[in-house]
């Protein structure tokens, strides 16, 4: 892969996608190389803080993964496509077996972005400088309830709680939901958190 033979020590914005007019020929349809953007981050030692991951097929383990490497990210944007409108089925990967376009924007994905209620009584909390924070996700999948427990997390206007628990306090949240719109509650909660200070955007 190209990234194999790049080393940037500058690089804070790292953009990987898919042109969304030219999905289903375009997107990279191979399996995603984990050890290869572990050693590009280490041997870039850049300090990434945004990371845009567009209509690409990545699974959730692996973001998790990046985001681990990344603790310095600051802006954290994730767009799904909405699978129903695409026939994977007839779609070969380069090794010659059916694609799968895999799940990102999952339960696992935002328990592991929770500030402290993460699953993992030892580790630190994931991408803790996180302020910006942006979703594109497929609403059959989307858990709207953990997405919601994930941001509440997160909204810490506490200069003092930041500093103890060592979570930046987010201050973006744009979310759209496809096939449907937020769940009504969540939305109204989100407006709420609004109307005290936080910047959100919801579409749908």
């Amino acid at each position: 892969m190209f990234v194999e033979k790049l080393t940037l020590p500058s690089l804070t914005t790292l953009t990987i996608g898919t042109d969304a007019f030219h999905l289903a020929t375009d997107m990279f349809k191979g399996v995603w190389p984990p050890q290869t953007f572990s050693d590009f981050f280490q041997r870039s030692g850049c300090s990434l803080t945004a990371l845009h991951l567009d209509y690409i097929s990545l699974p959730d383990r692996e973001l998790i993964a990046l985001l681990r490497l990344n603790p310095s990210l600051v802006e954290l944007r994730v767009k799904e496509i909405r699978r129903k409108d695409y026939d994977f089925a007839a779609v070969a990967s380069s090794d010659g077996t059916i694609f799968k376009f895999e799940d990102i924007i999952t339960p696992l994905l935002l328990t592991s972005l929770h500030a402290y209620n993460h699953g993992l009584a030892l580790a630190s909390p994931l991408v803790p400088k996180l302020e910006r924070l942006h979703f594109v996700a497929d609403g059959f999948l989307f858990d709207d309830e953990l997405f919601w427990k994930m941001v509440m997390s997160r909204w810490i206007p506490e200069r003092e709680y930041v500093l103890t628990i060592g979570v930046s306090c987010l201050k973006s949240v744009k979310i759209h939901v496809l096939n449907r719109g937020l769940q009504e509650d969540v939305e109204r909660r989100l407006q709420q958190l609004e109307r005290a200070g936080l910047r959100v955007s919801l579409t749908g």
